[in-house]
């Protein structure tokens, strides 16, 4: 069978004009029975005449057997069209692009099943862009699961759209104590009515386009939260971006200094008036004692001394207190 001998009438003008899709009748066994001028057009280098081949010619090692199954679908449901990806010759280098296919059973006048009427599209832009995307969305991914920073974006109906590692591990699992998915509804983590109702109205804030800063505390981890809304350049809003900075070792810092302070302030106090006493004391009893014109009788001697050894014991004391706390600051 050639093309003059094919009733072409069977085909709509526009199947058969188009200069944007690939159309091609095959018989029962699979071999073309018509082409149209864009399929001759792309395919030229392949055969000047396909009429009569097989459509295995044109297909994909890999997709042939794919393509197969799609056409027994189209037997098992004539009235039905089913669709297909497959990868078709791009030159006699053995290169190949990606193409849409819909395959339908195809009817003679009789209504009789004389073949399958096969539409293609070029998929070969879609397809790359879907590769950039997925690569730079993979990029993306490798970065913000690099960095120490958490982020969580959320649809304006608070679901949670994505986040990266650090939110999973460091901000869900240890200040949450739960384990984050992507579709859930961020408030459902909140464990209190009060808390639920409360993040609700920043979110709510946020989405005017308000950014808010806080700090959250649970079990000794302290967390800096940032949240900001998320609009596209015409100013639509998509949702809220959730910035999580771990500050949990820079507050202990903060504590410990705050103590080291108080600590510092009490040797100061010490130093400034418990030593005082003592020394004052010390100082009182060895000038008395130094005195050669003083009548002390051995028994007032006695306990002066008593007293110069009750002084030196307290201030040895408070000199130890003193070095535990400096100990403590160092």
């Amino acid at each position: 069978m050639n093309n003059n001998e094919f009733d072409i009438s069977l085909l709509p003008n526009w199947v058969i004009n188009s200069a944007n899709i690939y159309a091609i009748v095959t018989d029962l066994q699979g071999n073309y029975t018509y082409v149209n001028k864009r399929f001759t057009e792309k395919f030229g280098f392949i055969s000047p005449n396909f009429i009569g081949q097989s459509i295995v010619n044109t297909i994909h090692p890999d997709d042939v057997e794919k393509c197969d199954a799609v056409v027994t679908k189209c037997f098992e449901q004539p009235t039905k069209t089913h669709s297909v990806e497959i990868r078709k010759p791009q030159n006699n280098n053995n290169d190949y692009f990606y193409s849409y296919w819909e395959f339908s059973c195809f009817f003679d006048s009789k209504n009789e099943i004389i073949g399958i009427l096969c539409i293609g599209y070029d998929l070969t832009k879609e397809k790359n862009l879907t590769n950039i995307l997925l690569e730079t969305q993979s990029k993306l991914n490798s970065l913000l699961n690099s960095t120490n920073e958490g982020f969580i974006f959320l649809n304006n109906d608070f679901k949670v759209l994505y986040f990266n590692k650090s939110a999973e591990e460091n901000y869900a699992k240890r200040f949450l104590n739960k384990e984050i998915k992507t579709a859930d509804n961020f408030l459902s983590y909140c464990s209190t009515e009060e808390e639920k109702s409360d993040l609700e109205a920043i979110y709510r804030k946020v989405i005017e386009g308000n950014q808010i800063q806080f700090v959250q505390e649970q079990n000794n981890f302290w967390f800096q939260i940032s949240l900001f809304n998320v609009v596209t350049e015409d100013g639509k809003t998509l949702g809220i971006a959730y910035g999580i900075t771990d500050i949990t070792q820079h507050k202990k810092d903060q504590l410990q200094i705050l103590e080291q302070n108080k600590k510092l302030k009490e040797i100061a106090w010490q130093q400034s008036h418990e030593v005082r006493s003592p020394v004052v004391n010390l100082l009182g009893i060895t000038s008395i004692l130094n005195n050669e014109n003083s009548s002390l009788s051995d028994e007032d001697k006695a306990v002066l001394l008593k007293a110069i050894n009750t002084e030196i014991e307290r201030l040895d004391q408070i000199i130890r207190s003193i070095v535990d706390k400096t100990n403590w600051v160092d």
